[in-house]
């Protein structure tokens, strides 16, 4: 198989993300820090660019950009969300933070999400 598999925990706070890694033969988790291995589910625009998790969060804090926080809630609850002067459908922003989180990744064979409860959507 060329590539890793990706496995993302999502919840109304936080994601982990976990890969095979090929080489040491075992399950790998990405880290958000040196201490922890779950990535604030947060999003946002700082000075014309997207940013997310740890780096998100701290920005957050000091009030420098745009951010959205419990991707995940407003995903379920189907809600748009305004940033600055655009509107966005929060499935779009949940895709954008996977689609950035996933750069660190040379190639993809496949994905897997797990949530904290089923639905259709």
């Amino acid at each position: 198989m060329s590539g890793k598999v990706i496995g993302y925990e999502l919840n109304d706070r936080y994601s982990q993300i976990s890969y095979f890694d090929e080489k040491q033969q075992e399950p790998m988790t990405v880290e958000s820090n040196a201490e922890h291995s779950q990535i604030p589910l947060i999003i946002g625009l700082y000075e014309q660019g997207w940013v997310y998790g740890s780096e998100a969060k701290r920005l957050q804090e000091k009030h420098a950009g745009l951010f959205v926080d419990d991707l995940y809630g407003r995903v379920r609850r189907q809600e748009k969300v305004i940033l600055g002067d655009k509107t966005y459908e929060s499935i779009w922003l949940l895709a954008k933070f996977v689609e950035l989180t996933l750069m660190e990744f040379e190639a993809v064979a496949g994905i897997v999400f797990t949530v904290p409860e089923m639905s259709v959507d």
